[in-house]
């Protein structure tokens, strides 16, 4: 996984898992030891004790550990901004009305040569890309969608905040083992955010539902 709040995420989930199970244990064994040791009207308040004292405490550790991967998740949002909102060059918008001007007489070398000099601002090659979509050279070209990888974090955080609700769960596992839940929606932004925004439509889509269902 390469990018370091996700890291951050996965490692916190994985501590949580840890702490979760070493806690649900000890809860057991004290429920074991009350009931081997008191008679049952000694017992019972005292394993209802027990369990308010438990619930209380993973509950704090659930709240904290959303907590955590929210402010995560923020910073990843806020790269995503700052990003497409990346300053313009100065001369770019003078070239975009003459890159409209030429239109499908623009050619395949003077094309590659706007793309790469543009292509690491997301606003100006997605708006380069726009103004050249009827050339042939640029047909099977497109930008990956800011939309898209914002709905993809939507979605990916609502499933860590699932993974807190319920441990042991499907979700709860593919956010734990490798190449899971995480590593897909890793690999899924990190283009977006190496500023590789251009991809060919027929060797890869990019779908905005990869983590709905």
């Amino acid at each position: 996984m390469k990018n370091k709040n996700l890291l951050a995420i996965k490692e916190s989930l994985k501590i949580f898992d840890k702490e979760y199970k070493e806690r649900v244990e000890k809860y057991k064994n004290d429920q074991k030891d009350i009931r081997e040791t008191y008679h049952q009207t000694k017992a019972i308040p005292l394993l209802d004790e027990l369990k308010v004292n438990f619930e209380n405490d993973i509950q704090e550790m659930k709240n904290k550990g959303k907590e955590y991967c929210d402010s995560k998740f923020t910073i990843i949002k806020d790269s995503v901004t700052k990003i497409i909102t990346q300053k313009l060059s100065s001369d770019f918008a003078e070239t975009l009305q003459l890159i409209k001007f030429l239109g499908n007489k623009i050619t395949k070398t003077e094309v590659d040569a706007f793309i790469g000099k543009y292509k690491n601002n997301y606003l100006e090659i997605r708006s380069l890309i726009i103004a050249l979509k009827e050339n042939e050279n640029v047909r099977n070209l497109d930008v990956i969608s800011s939309d898209d990888i914002l709905e993809n974090t939507n979605e990916i955080q609502r499933k860590v905040n699932h993974f807190f609700d319920y441990p042991n769960s499907y979700e709860y596992i593919a956010m734990l083992i490798d190449d899971g839940t995480l590593e897909e929606y890793d690999k899924c932004i990190y283009p977006f955010m190496s500023k590789e925004f251009i991809y060919d439509i027929n060797e890869r889509v990019f779908e905005n539902d990869v983590y709905n269902g």
